[in-house]
């Protein structure tokens, strides 16, 4: 999957880090990304994503973009990222 981490899709200033979906949790799913993400004075690889739109859950990833609002696993809030299946 592509992670929009900085900015949104569409926009020139986007990050996008390629990532995958490593697990499924009570909280939220877990993303495992290829490169470090930088937060709160740390880097980080996975983080807590949880699907910021009701309706828009990680089954309708097959169809476009969801939001999601990241943390690390801890629980520090991260922001609102972006994410997408990769095509192939």
């Amino acid at each position: 999957m592509r992670v929009w981490v900085e900015s949104r899709p569409g926009e020139e200033d986007a990050r996008i880090v390629p990532g995958t979906l490593a697990e499924i949790t009570d909280r939220g799913g877990v993303l495992a990304l290829s490169e470090a993400v930088g937060v709160a004075g740390h880097e980080t690889r996975r983080a807590l994503a949880v699907p910021a739109e009701p309706g828009w859950g990680f089954q309708a990833l097959w169809f476009g973009f969801i939001a999601v609002e990241a943390s690390t696993l801890e629980g520090r809030p991260i922001g609102r990222w972006w994410v997408r299946l990769r095509a192939r």
